[in-house]
Parts: C-alpha cells; sequence; structure tokens
C-alpha cells in the first residue's frame, strides 16, 4: 500500500518537506475525489510495528500496528448500533486532529468527547464517574502520574465546555511557548493516547464478547 508524499496539488513543488511525508498518507491528487493510490517513488516503505505495551501511542504515519487486522475484523463484525458508536467516536479523534492547530481547547474537549460517546450512564452513576471508570477499564493507568493524569480528563474537559477554562495557547497573542503551556500540551497527548486506546479496546472487547455468546 503506497500513499501520496505530501498534501499538494499537481505541479506543485515535487519534493515536500519531511514534515508533510510525516503528517499522514493520503490518496493521490488530495483536492480531487480519486480512488487510486500514488506510485511509492521515495517514501519509505509501511512497517508493521510491535504492539505497544500501555496506551497507544502512532507517532509516525509510517507505521501501522500488529493489530490492525484485528480491529479491521472487529468493526466488520460489529452490530448497526455499536458502529454507528464507533463512527462516532471516530469523528471526535479525527476531529480533534484537524483543529489542534486552531485551538488546542477544542481538540482536548473532542478527544475526550470520543469516548463520552461509549460511555454507558445508565447504572447509576454519574457521567464523570461513569467515565472515569470506563478509562480505566480500557486503558488502565501504569503509574501514578498517569493515574493523575486520567482522572482529570473529564474535569479539565468539563472546564473547557463550560467556560472556565482555556489552555494558555488559545489566550496567548506571541504564541512563545512557557510552562504552563508546554504542560498542556502534554495533557493534550495524554488524553489523546488514552482515549485512542480506550476506543480500540472497546472495539475489540466488543466483537470478543459477541462472538462469545
Amino acid at each position: 500500500m503506497w500513499a501520496a508524499a505530501a498534501f499538494r496539488r499537481p505541479g506543485e513543488n515535487d519534493n515536500p518537506t519531511g514534515e508533510w511525508v510525516h503528517a499522514r498518507y493520503q490518496p493521490a491528487n488530495w483536492g480531487w475525489a480519486g480512488n487510486t493510490l500514488c506510485e511509492q517513488g521515495d517514501l519509505a516503505g509501511i512497517a508493521v510495528t510491535d504492539e505497544h505495551a500501555g496506551l497507544f501511542r502512532c507517532e509516525s504515519s509510517h507505521h501501522l500496528p500488529t493489530y490492525l487486522t484485528r480491529c479491521l475484523a472487529a468493526f466488520d463484525a460489529l452490530n448497526a448500533t455499536d458502529r454507528l458508536l464507533l463512527l462516532r467516536a471516530a469523528h471526535w479523534i479525527h476531529h480533534a486532529a484537524q483543529v489542534r492547530e486552531l485551538s488546542a481547547s477544542a481538540a482536548y474537549t473532542a478527544v475526550v468527547q470520543s469516548v463520552e460517546v461509549l460511555v454507558d450512564t445508565q447504572g447509576g452513576q454519574s457521567t464523570s464517574a461513569a467515565y472515569r471508570a470506563f478509562v480505566e477499564d480500557h486503558a488502565p493507568a501504569t503509574t501514578d502520574t498517569m493515574r493523575t493524569m486520567h482522572r482529570s480528563l473529564y474535569r479539565v474537559r468539563s472546564q473547557i465546555s463550560h467556560g472556565s477554562r482555556l489552555f494558555v495557547s488559545d489566550l496567548e497573542v506571541s504564541g512563545m511557548p512557557n510552562p504552563q503551556r508546554w504542560h498542556e500540551e502534554r495533557l493534550l497527548d495524554h488524553a489523546t493516547a488514552v482515549c485512542r486506546t480506550a476506543i480500540i479496546n472497546w472495539l475489540l472487547r466488543r466483537t470478543t464478547a459477541a462472538a462469545a455468546r
């Protein structure tokens, strides 16, 4: 499988920067509909990586996780209701990536929202308690620091959604880095990894449980 080297229209720079290549794989002629992928050219091969221990992290678009086949098979096996839930969750993860450069606060809200789609709140728990329980079950923390950050996911999201907080990067005109901005970027990276992990584990468990019935 090969994909376009960069986001560019035909006739534009044929030597895109590594930053763009790293960003993601994209169908050829990205500005128009198409059903083909570009030639490999000098693109590196798409490596299949070993499964990561702990939280799922996909740092490069040139890598695919070894569990991709299982995820695709699991998606095909979902019933209509669960498939809709998963697609809604995936929408919010994708939306977070789209808006991150515009607003880290909006990206954080979207990431946390992706898991909230899957949380069952019918058991009498508050929404925040049900959310924390879901995350701990599907993406358990392995250190005290991670556990603290896990617990802050829904709280920080609520602060942003209810208007009492914005990340520093959305307030600064200069955009200069500072410790608070670095901390909030770390919060967003952590939330993204946790929520992706939770969604993937939900998917795999859902179909495993259905097969056992």
